[in-house]
């Protein structure tokens, strides 16, 4: 993936809920936005702009399945770069347990 947009790509980055989403999602095959919001502890309203901030980074991409939106990572999303955020957000508490709470819904 080539970033066309650095600010955007900054901008998908820089906000602790949607660490905790590209964390989540980086670890989990993909989840819907209720799904997300629950694990997050969060309005579903606000995890949806979080998603499309995320969604216009070109950091997810959504597939529908029947009624529902299904989120994932971008599968052209730079491997280093995936390794490098699984490195990084791995020493947060708070993601770790996002981890827990996603493990019993899967």
């Amino acid at each position: 993936m080539i970033i066309d947009n650095l600010t955007e790509f900054f901008k998908a980055i820089s906000d602790p809920t949607r660490q905790r989403i590209i964390n989540l999602l980086l670890n989990c095959p993909s989840f819907h936005v209720n799904e997300i919001s629950e694990i997050l502890g969060m309005h579903q309203s606000k995890v949806s702009r979080h998603l499309t901030i995320l969604r216009n980074a070109k950091w997810l991409v959504n597939i529908r399945r029947d009624r529902w939106v299904y989120y994932r990572i971008n599968p052209d999303l730079d491997e280093s770069l995936v390794e490098l955020f699984k490195k990084l957000f791995s020493n947060y508490l708070q993601m770790d347990a996002d981890l827990k709470i996603a493990a019993n819904k899967m």
